[in-house]
């Protein structure tokens, strides 16, 4: 049996503080490729693991690596195999779809057929955990944590850990999915052939509807009529509105007047009364068209249910604010910094000013803020010592810092690498 892996144990504060990070980096990528490789080269680096890796399930035949961070393999191929065949067996796919994870400390400890053992050791997989990622209610993939040369007792930080990024990559699936379906399916002509039009709107699970520029239903589709439970026969040709919950009702009004020659199109979130009674978040794509210049005018508006979408961001919201109000609170300060040249820092948490006096835009706007306030002697001792980062990824100085006051306080600096998918450090 593997002996347990010496991995430095995750400080809580680092964890929420990564999450937060992991999360505006998210955000700011629409590529979801782009996503996925941030969301495995930042877990890797905060695990300490080996290799992480997003996994996509196919709806027939093997599913497809979409990031892979870490120790490298000869073939792709060969870890899609190994993930069918260890993490895609029906007892865990079970698991996954009650939203658990699967955690692995010793692949020793598995009754494995000698083939699929063979793969493992081809592989370096000595410890595995397995997060489940979700595309609405149904499990879209997973995403998996590698420890290579040891067994690993993985920690309950882990896996919240793993769960928060899973969540994250949850929220851009949904997001990217809904930009994609929303785009319109359907064109107008100067000359369309209306019935082909109607055939084609009545196929699409969006709700679609056509008015008038005097508010008079010219066309809905079958989905729009399910969802607020109304017949076609008896809205076309009257003027009609959803059932709008009536907080929204002055903010649409307001947004629809925006709607220009110039301005044509324009997306509105807002919650409307289903045919189940329910308030439930929609979204609309507007769109102002004109079938020729000086033509008449009409409106559609193209909607989907985002309520669980909704659902997942009050939720992010939530732990975001009580991420915010722990590192505001924490006894630690949590910093990034440049790897290289004055090591100038790119972050610093709020609680900087209750414990040294300063704001944290003086350490990030002053690149060498940092090193002009340590100590004088103690400033050589620290150079020296960090370049033992880059050898052990891991490093701790004593150093006296200059309060704003003017007085010096003691500080015990934990540091820790990040590197990217080749290796090279990154902050």
């Amino acid at each position: 049996m593997m002996s347990s892996a010496a991995v430095p144990p995750i400080a809580f504060e680092q964890i929420l503080e990564k999450i937060a990070d992991i999360s505006l980096r998210i955000q700011q990528l629409s590529n979801l490729d782009e996503i996925f490789t941030c969301a495995v080269e930042q877990a890797r680096a905060i695990l300490s693991c080996d290799r992480v890796l997003i996994y996509q399930f196919a709806q027939t035949g093997l599913g497809v690596i979409r990031a892979n961070s870490g120790v490298a393999v000869a073939s792709l191929s060969s870890l899609v195999q190994w993930v069918e065949q260890f993490d895609c067996q029906p007892p865990y796919l079970t698991l996954y779809a009650q939203r658990q994870n699967h955690a692995v400390a010793d692949i020793d400890t598995q009754e494995l057929q000698p083939a699929d053992l063979a793969l493992a050791v081809r592989l370096q997989i000595a410890a595995s955990f397995g997060v489940p990622i979700f595309l609405h209610d149904r499990v879209w993939g997973l995403l998996i944590a590698h420890q290579c040369r040891q067994a690993r007792q993985w920690q309950s930080l882990d896996q919240q850990l793993l769960q928060q990024i899973a969540l994250q990559l949850a929220i851009a699936l949904q997001q990217h999915q809904f930009k994609a379906d929303s785009e319109p399916r359907i064109s107008y002509s100067p000359q369309p052939n209306e019935l082909q039009h109607q055939s084609i709107a009545n196929d699409q699970t969006e709700m679609i509807a056509r008015f008038s520029s005097d508010n008079i239903l010219l066309f809905v589709n079958e989905a729009y009529c399910r969802y607020f439970g109304v017949n076609r026969e008896d809205m076309v040709g009257k003027s009609y509105q959803p059932v709008i919950y009536p907080p929204d009702q002055d903010i649409i009004a307001q947004q629809l007047q925006r709607l220009s020659a110039e301005n044509p199109t324009i997306t509105i979130e807002n919650r409307v009364i289903n045919a189940q009674g329910e308030i439930r978040w929609t979204q609309w794509v507007n769109r102002r068209l004109t079938h020729e210049p000086g033509g008449a005018v009409e409106f559609q508006t193209v909607g989907r249910d985002i309520t669980d979408l909704k659902q997942t961001e009050i939720e992010l919201r939530a732990v975001r604010d009580r991420l915010q109000y722990l590192l505001t609170y924490a006894p630690a300060v949590l910093f990034t910094c440049q790897p290289s040249g004055d090591y100038g820092a790119t972050y610093v948490s709020s609680n900087i000013t209750a414990m040294l006096g300063y704001e944290p835009q003086n350490f990030i706007e002053n690149t060498r803020f940092w090193l002009d306030h340590i100590h004088p002697d103690d400033l050589e001792q620290v150079l020296q010592g960090i370049p033992q980062i880059f050898i052990n990824n891991h490093h701790c100085h004593e150093l006296r810092f200059l309060h704003a006051n003017g007085s010096y306080r003691w500080l015990l600096e934990e540091l820790t690498v990040i590197r990217d998918q080749a290796g090279q450090p990154i902050e």
